[in-house]
Protein backbone atom coordinates (compact mmCIF):
# COMPACT_ATOMS: atom_id res chain seq x y z
CA UNK A 1 0.00 0.00 0.00
CA UNK A 2 1.78 3.28 -1.22
CA UNK A 3 2.02 5.89 1.17
CA UNK A 4 -0.86 8.07 -0.21
CA UNK A 5 -3.57 4.67 0.04
CA UNK A 6 -2.08 4.94 4.00
CA UNK A 7 -3.23 8.53 4.14
CA UNK A 8 -6.47 7.98 2.74
CA UNK A 9 -7.58 5.34 4.73
CA UNK A 10 -6.00 7.78 7.77
CA UNK A 11 -8.37 10.11 6.68
CA UNK A 12 -11.52 8.04 6.03
CA UNK A 13 -11.22 6.83 9.64
CA UNK A 14 -11.02 9.75 11.06
CA UNK A 15 -13.72 11.01 9.66
CA UNK A 16 -15.93 8.05 10.69
CA UNK A 17 -14.77 8.68 13.92
CA UNK A 18 -15.55 11.97 13.94
CA UNK A 19 -19.29 12.15 12.49
CA UNK A 20 -22.28 12.31 14.26
CA UNK A 21 -25.75 12.74 12.67
CA UNK A 22 -27.76 16.29 13.12
CA UNK A 23 -31.63 16.12 12.48
CA UNK A 24 -32.97 17.93 9.75
CA UNK A 25 -36.38 19.06 9.00
CA UNK A 26 -36.70 20.81 6.41
CA UNK A 27 -40.49 20.61 5.56
CA UNK A 28 -40.64 22.77 8.55
CA UNK A 29 -43.02 19.97 10.06
CA UNK A 30 -42.16 20.33 13.74
CA UNK A 31 -44.92 20.59 15.75
CA UNK A 32 -43.52 17.52 17.66
CA UNK A 33 -41.19 20.26 19.62
CA UNK A 34 -44.59 22.94 19.43
CA UNK A 35 -43.60 22.53 23.82
CA UNK A 36 -40.42 22.76 24.29
CA UNK A 37 -39.70 24.64 20.80
CA UNK A 38 -35.99 23.25 20.87
CA UNK A 39 -34.27 22.49 17.41
CA UNK A 40 -32.94 18.89 18.67
CA UNK A 41 -30.15 19.12 15.45
CA UNK A 42 -27.86 17.95 18.29
CA UNK A 43 -25.39 20.58 17.81
CA UNK A 44 -23.17 22.67 20.55
CA UNK A 45 -25.49 25.57 22.09
CA UNK A 46 -24.54 29.26 20.50
CA UNK A 47 -23.73 31.13 23.21
CA UNK A 48 -23.10 34.79 21.22
CA UNK A 49 -25.56 36.96 20.79
CA UNK A 50 -28.46 35.85 18.17
CA UNK A 51 -28.24 37.45 14.88
CA UNK A 52 -32.19 37.68 14.69
CA UNK A 53 -34.70 39.78 15.95
CA UNK A 54 -38.63 39.64 16.31
CA UNK A 55 -40.79 42.77 16.08
CA UNK A 56 -44.56 44.02 16.13
CA UNK A 57 -46.17 46.58 15.72
CA UNK A 58 -47.25 47.28 18.77
CA UNK A 59 -47.08 46.20 22.70
CA UNK A 60 -50.79 46.14 23.75
CA UNK A 61 -53.40 44.82 22.60
CA UNK A 62 -57.49 44.07 22.84
CA UNK A 63 -59.91 40.60 22.01
CA UNK A 64 -59.37 39.73 18.23
CA UNK A 65 -56.98 42.49 17.11
CA UNK A 66 -54.48 41.77 14.40
CA UNK A 67 -51.12 42.49 15.00
CA UNK A 68 -48.06 42.43 12.47
CA UNK A 69 -44.98 40.06 13.64
CA UNK A 70 -41.51 40.33 11.99
CA UNK A 71 -38.67 37.91 11.96
CA UNK A 72 -35.31 39.34 10.92
CA UNK A 73 -31.85 39.09 10.46
CA UNK A 74 -28.43 40.39 9.88
CA UNK A 75 -27.46 37.09 8.49
CA UNK A 76 -29.35 34.31 6.50
CA UNK A 77 -31.71 31.59 7.94
CA UNK A 78 -33.11 28.85 6.44
CA UNK A 79 -35.79 26.75 9.77
CA UNK A 80 -37.68 28.52 12.00
CA UNK A 81 -40.75 28.32 14.59
CA UNK A 82 -42.90 31.05 15.61
CA UNK A 83 -45.11 31.06 18.28
CA UNK A 84 -47.02 33.64 21.30
CA UNK A 85 -46.93 32.54 24.11
CA UNK A 86 -48.46 34.53 27.35
CA UNK A 87 -45.75 36.46 29.02
CA UNK A 88 -47.62 36.25 32.80
CA UNK A 89 -47.26 32.23 32.54
CA UNK A 90 -44.32 31.45 30.87
CA UNK A 91 -43.63 27.83 32.68
CA UNK A 92 -47.02 27.34 30.26
CA UNK A 93 -45.91 25.28 27.21
CA UNK A 94 -49.36 26.67 25.55
CA UNK A 95 -49.76 28.92 22.16
CA UNK A 96 -51.95 31.69 22.14
CA UNK A 97 -53.75 33.34 19.14
CA UNK A 98 -53.52 32.25 15.35
CA UNK A 99 -51.39 33.45 12.56
CA UNK A 100 -52.38 34.74 9.09
CA UNK A 101 -49.24 34.14 6.55
CA UNK A 102 -48.38 36.98 3.56
CA UNK A 103 -46.39 34.76 2.08
CA UNK A 104 -47.56 30.84 1.62
CA UNK A 105 -44.81 30.03 -0.32
CA UNK A 106 -42.00 30.36 2.15
CA UNK A 107 -44.05 29.78 5.29
CA UNK A 108 -46.71 27.49 6.59
CA UNK A 109 -49.16 27.44 9.87
CA UNK A 110 -48.83 24.40 12.18
CA UNK A 111 -51.47 23.05 14.42
CA UNK A 112 -50.09 22.93 18.03
CA UNK A 113 -51.58 21.12 21.34
CA UNK A 114 -54.93 21.14 19.10
CA UNK A 115 -54.95 24.52 18.22
CA UNK A 116 -55.31 25.17 14.39
CA UNK A 117 -52.58 27.92 13.20
CA UNK A 118 -50.82 28.73 16.27
CA UNK A 119 -47.75 28.18 14.83
CA UNK A 120 -45.60 28.94 11.85
CA UNK A 121 -42.49 27.23 10.76
CA UNK A 122 -40.56 27.15 7.41
CA UNK A 123 -41.96 25.33 4.27
CA UNK A 124 -38.45 24.24 2.64
CA UNK A 125 -34.72 25.28 2.94
CA UNK A 126 -34.47 28.33 0.79
CA UNK A 127 -32.61 30.86 3.21
CA UNK A 128 -33.97 34.00 3.78
CA UNK A 129 -32.93 37.16 5.72
CA UNK A 130 -37.00 37.79 6.63
CA UNK A 131 -40.57 36.61 7.71
CA UNK A 132 -43.68 38.66 8.01
CA UNK A 133 -46.90 37.39 9.14
CA UNK A 134 -50.23 38.66 11.24
CA UNK A 135 -50.88 37.83 14.64
CA UNK A 136 -54.80 37.67 15.98
CA UNK A 137 -55.14 37.86 20.03
CA UNK A 138 -57.56 35.26 20.62
CA UNK A 139 -61.28 36.03 22.00
CA UNK A 140 -60.27 35.79 25.79
CA UNK A 141 -57.21 38.04 25.54
CA UNK A 142 -59.09 40.08 28.31
CA UNK A 143 -58.47 37.41 30.44
CA UNK A 144 -55.09 37.06 30.37
CA UNK A 145 -53.21 38.26 33.93
CA UNK A 146 -50.22 39.27 35.01
CA UNK A 147 -47.40 37.93 37.76
CA UNK A 148 -46.18 40.65 40.11
CA UNK A 149 -43.33 39.83 42.67
CA UNK A 150 -42.72 42.26 45.46
CA UNK A 151 -39.91 41.80 47.64
CA UNK A 152 -38.59 44.24 50.62
CA UNK A 153 -37.62 44.46 54.12
CA UNK A 154 -39.15 42.19 56.64
CA UNK A 155 -39.87 44.72 59.61
CA UNK A 156 -43.21 45.76 58.45
CA UNK A 157 -44.39 46.14 54.54
CA UNK A 158 -43.94 46.09 50.87
CA UNK A 159 -46.26 47.75 48.76
CA UNK A 160 -46.39 49.28 45.30
CA UNK A 161 -49.41 50.99 43.81
CA UNK A 162 -50.77 52.47 39.97
CA UNK A 163 -51.37 55.67 39.76
CA UNK A 164 -52.34 58.45 36.99
CA UNK A 165 -50.19 61.14 38.66
CA UNK A 166 -47.41 61.58 40.90
CA UNK A 167 -49.11 62.46 43.55
CA UNK A 168 -50.50 60.15 46.28
CA UNK A 169 -54.37 59.82 46.40
CA UNK A 170 -56.79 57.58 44.09
CA UNK A 171 -54.10 54.83 43.58
CA UNK A 172 -54.63 51.31 43.51
CA UNK A 173 -52.65 49.53 45.48
CA UNK A 174 -51.06 45.99 46.59
CA UNK A 175 -49.53 45.34 49.76
CA UNK A 176 -47.71 42.76 51.39
CA UNK A 177 -48.12 42.64 54.96
CA UNK A 178 -45.85 41.00 57.62
CA UNK A 179 -48.66 39.54 60.33
CA UNK A 180 -46.60 37.89 63.03
CA UNK A 181 -44.76 34.58 61.29
CA UNK A 182 -47.47 35.11 58.05
CA UNK A 183 -47.60 37.62 55.37
CA UNK A 184 -50.80 38.72 54.01
CA UNK A 185 -51.50 40.40 50.62
CA UNK A 186 -53.97 42.37 49.50
CA UNK A 187 -55.26 44.69 47.37
CA UNK A 188 -56.51 48.27 48.74
CA UNK A 189 -57.33 52.00 47.11
CA UNK A 190 -56.13 55.27 48.40
CA UNK A 191 -58.49 57.92 48.05
CA UNK A 192 -56.13 60.72 49.47
CA UNK A 193 -53.76 61.02 51.75
CA UNK A 194 -55.18 58.95 53.97
CA UNK A 195 -54.76 54.81 55.28
CA UNK A 196 -55.01 52.72 52.64
CA UNK A 197 -58.85 51.30 52.69
CA UNK A 198 -59.05 47.05 52.13
CA UNK A 199 -60.70 46.44 48.73
CA UNK A 200 -62.03 43.04 47.64
CA UNK A 201 -59.35 40.52 46.84
CA UNK A 202 -61.04 37.92 44.56
CA UNK A 203 -59.13 39.89 41.82
CA UNK A 204 -55.80 38.35 43.05
CA UNK A 205 -55.29 34.63 42.71
CA UNK A 206 -52.11 32.29 42.71
CA UNK A 207 -50.98 34.20 46.22
CA UNK A 208 -47.13 32.55 47.66
CA UNK A 209 -45.30 34.60 50.04
CA UNK A 210 -41.95 33.65 51.59
CA UNK A 211 -40.36 35.42 55.05
CA UNK A 212 -36.87 34.64 55.40
CA UNK A 213 -33.09 35.84 55.59
CA UNK A 214 -34.97 39.27 56.96
CA UNK A 215 -36.78 39.91 53.95
CA UNK A 216 -40.27 39.47 52.17
CA UNK A 217 -41.22 38.15 49.41
CA UNK A 218 -44.64 37.81 47.65
CA UNK A 219 -45.85 36.73 44.36
CA UNK A 220 -49.74 36.91 43.32
CA UNK A 221 -51.89 37.01 39.88
CA UNK A 222 -54.01 39.67 38.78
CA UNK A 223 -55.98 39.78 35.77
CA UNK A 224 -55.72 42.52 32.88
CA UNK A 225 -59.23 43.41 33.04
CA UNK A 226 -61.81 42.48 35.17
CA UNK A 227 -65.14 40.99 34.00
CA UNK A 228 -66.89 43.10 37.41
CA UNK A 229 -64.94 46.25 37.01
CA UNK A 230 -63.85 47.20 40.18
CA UNK A 231 -63.58 50.97 40.71
CA UNK A 232 -60.61 51.39 42.71
CA UNK A 233 -58.96 48.35 40.22
CA UNK A 234 -57.49 49.64 37.31
CA UNK A 235 -56.82 48.17 33.57
CA UNK A 236 -53.29 46.79 33.85
CA UNK A 237 -53.34 47.82 29.89
CA UNK A 238 -52.84 51.56 30.56
CA UNK A 239 -50.13 53.72 31.55
CA UNK A 240 -49.30 54.30 35.32
CA UNK A 241 -46.95 55.79 37.50
CA UNK A 242 -45.60 53.47 39.75
CA UNK A 243 -44.71 54.11 43.19
CA UNK A 244 -42.55 51.58 45.91
CA UNK A 245 -42.91 52.32 49.76
CA UNK A 246 -42.03 49.87 52.28
CA UNK A 247 -42.70 50.57 55.88
CA UNK A 248 -43.38 49.33 59.96
CA UNK A 249 -46.56 47.18 60.44
CA UNK A 250 -47.18 46.18 63.42
CA UNK A 251 -50.05 42.93 63.75
CA UNK A 252 -51.06 43.17 60.51
CA UNK A 253 -51.50 46.83 61.01
CA UNK A 254 -49.68 49.50 58.20
CA UNK A 255 -48.24 52.35 59.71
CA UNK A 256 -46.97 55.47 57.57
CA UNK A 257 -44.39 54.85 55.06
CA UNK A 258 -41.42 55.53 56.77
CA UNK A 259 -39.38 57.17 53.85
CA UNK A 260 -41.16 58.81 50.26
CA UNK A 261 -42.13 56.65 48.12
CA UNK A 262 -40.11 55.83 45.33
CA UNK A 263 -41.78 57.08 42.05
CA UNK A 264 -41.31 55.89 38.77
CA UNK A 265 -39.81 58.99 36.40
CA UNK A 266 -42.41 58.12 33.39
CA UNK A 267 -45.55 56.35 32.98
CA UNK A 268 -45.80 53.06 32.02
CA UNK A 269 -47.33 49.95 30.60
CA UNK A 270 -48.23 47.29 32.71
CA UNK A 271 -48.57 44.33 30.08
CA UNK A 272 -45.69 46.52 27.60
CA UNK A 273 -42.42 45.40 27.42
CA UNK A 274 -39.87 44.89 29.67
CA UNK A 275 -38.16 48.11 30.77
CA UNK A 276 -35.88 48.84 33.55
CA UNK A 277 -37.50 52.41 35.56
CA UNK A 278 -35.90 54.76 36.83
CA UNK A 279 -37.61 56.75 39.85
CA UNK A 280 -36.95 58.92 42.61
CA UNK A 281 -37.96 59.51 45.68
CA UNK A 282 -38.38 63.27 45.73
CA UNK A 283 -38.87 65.45 42.76
CA UNK A 284 -36.57 67.98 41.41
CA UNK A 285 -38.08 70.95 43.20
CA UNK A 286 -37.57 69.65 46.60
CA UNK A 287 -34.05 68.96 45.71
CA UNK A 288 -33.99 72.34 44.42
CA UNK A 289 -35.45 73.65 48.16
CA UNK A 290 -32.59 71.35 49.86
CA UNK A 291 -29.63 73.24 47.56
CA UNK A 292 -31.14 76.64 47.81
CA UNK A 293 -31.15 75.60 51.82
CA UNK A 294 -28.13 74.88 51.87
CA UNK A 295 -26.26 77.37 49.84
CA UNK A 296 -27.97 80.12 51.98
CA UNK A 297 -26.99 79.27 55.43
CA UNK A 298 -23.64 76.88 55.18
CA UNK A 299 -22.25 79.53 52.45
CA UNK A 300 -23.07 83.33 51.94
CA UNK A 301 -24.64 83.51 55.16
CA UNK A 302 -21.97 82.12 56.96
CA UNK A 303 -19.17 84.11 54.88
CA UNK A 304 -21.12 87.01 55.33
CA UNK A 305 -21.37 86.53 58.95
CA UNK A 306 -17.06 85.66 58.85
CA UNK A 307 -16.74 89.44 56.87
CA UNK A 308 -18.62 91.02 59.64
CA UNK A 309 -17.00 89.90 62.22
CA UNK A 310 -13.42 89.66 61.17
CA UNK A 311 -12.76 92.39 58.25
CA UNK A 312 -13.82 95.08 60.11
CA UNK A 313 -10.40 96.41 61.16
CA UNK A 314 -8.75 95.56 57.90
CA UNK A 315 -10.52 97.60 55.22
CA UNK A 316 -11.46 100.55 57.36
CA UNK A 317 -9.97 102.93 54.57
CA UNK A 318 -11.29 101.41 51.91
CA UNK A 319 -14.62 101.94 50.46
CA UNK A 320 -17.60 100.79 47.81
CA UNK A 321 -20.26 102.75 46.18
CA UNK A 322 -20.03 105.56 49.34
CA UNK A 323 -20.03 103.00 52.18
CA UNK A 324 -16.82 100.67 53.86
CA UNK A 325 -15.87 97.75 51.59
CA UNK A 326 -16.61 94.93 54.39
CA UNK A 327 -20.13 96.35 55.12
CA UNK A 328 -20.73 96.17 50.95
CA UNK A 329 -19.70 92.56 50.92
CA UNK A 330 -21.21 91.47 54.04
CA UNK A 331 -24.30 93.56 53.21
CA UNK A 332 -24.62 92.05 49.73
CA UNK A 333 -24.26 88.13 51.25
CA UNK A 334 -26.53 88.85 53.57
CA UNK A 335 -29.29 90.25 51.17
CA UNK A 336 -28.50 87.00 48.88
CA UNK A 337 -29.06 84.98 51.92
CA UNK A 338 -32.52 86.25 52.48
CA UNK A 339 -33.12 85.91 48.62
CA UNK A 340 -32.32 82.01 48.65
CA UNK A 341 -34.39 81.52 52.05
CA UNK A 342 -37.79 83.03 51.05
CA UNK A 343 -37.10 81.29 47.13
CA UNK A 344 -36.20 77.90 48.78
CA UNK A 345 -38.78 78.09 51.69
CA UNK A 346 -41.69 78.71 49.01
CA UNK A 347 -40.61 75.81 46.69
CA UNK A 348 -42.15 73.11 48.89
CA UNK A 349 -45.31 75.36 48.86
CA UNK A 350 -45.62 75.20 45.12
CA UNK A 351 -45.06 71.75 44.93
CA UNK A 352 -47.64 70.71 47.34
CA UNK A 353 -49.85 73.36 45.53
CA UNK A 354 -50.94 75.77 48.70
CA UNK A 355 -50.72 74.63 52.43
CA UNK A 356 -50.91 71.40 53.62
CA UNK A 357 -54.57 70.21 54.54
CA UNK A 358 -54.89 69.36 58.35
CA UNK A 359 -57.99 67.74 59.63
CA UNK A 360 -58.19 68.39 63.37
CA UNK A 361 -58.12 71.97 64.77
CA UNK A 362 -55.57 71.67 67.58
CA UNK A 363 -52.75 70.32 64.88
CA UNK A 364 -54.02 72.59 62.78
CA UNK A 365 -53.40 75.41 65.16
CA UNK A 366 -50.08 73.79 66.67
CA UNK A 367 -48.88 73.87 62.69
CA UNK A 368 -49.37 77.01 62.26
CA UNK A 369 -47.92 78.37 64.76
CA UNK A 370 -44.81 76.36 64.53
CA UNK A 371 -44.90 77.65 60.99
CA UNK A 372 -45.05 81.27 62.33
CA UNK A 373 -42.22 80.93 64.50
CA UNK A 374 -39.89 79.02 61.60
CA UNK A 375 -40.55 82.40 59.83
CA UNK A 376 -39.62 84.33 62.71
CA UNK A 377 -36.92 82.41 63.50
CA UNK A 378 -35.40 82.48 59.64
CA UNK A 379 -36.05 86.26 59.17
CA UNK A 380 -34.39 87.22 62.92
CA UNK A 381 -30.97 85.36 61.91
CA UNK A 382 -30.63 86.48 58.15
CA UNK A 383 -29.19 89.89 59.72
CA UNK A 384 -26.39 90.62 61.63
CA UNK A 385 -26.69 93.32 64.12
CA UNK A 386 -23.65 95.82 63.69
Amino acid sequence: MSPVDVCCLFFICVLACCWEPAGCYASGKVTKVCGSMEPHHRGPVETTPSPYSLETNTTTFSPTDRIQVILSGTSYFKGFLLEARDAADQSSASAVGTFTLTNPQRTQLLTCNKHQGSAVSHTGDVSQREVVVTWTAPTNASSQSVVFELSGPAEGYVSFALSWDTWMGNDDVYMCVKDGARVSVSAAFVSGRTHPEDESQSALSSVLWRLADGVIQCRFRRPVKLANQEAARYDLDQEYFLFVASGYAEHGLVWKHSLQPLISTQRKVITGPHEVLTGSRSPIIIKMHGALMLVAWMLTGSVGTFIASFYKSDWTNHSLLGQKIWFQVHRGLMVLTLTLTIVGFCLPFFYRKGWSEVHHARKHKNTQAHTHTLIFWLFGNVWVVL
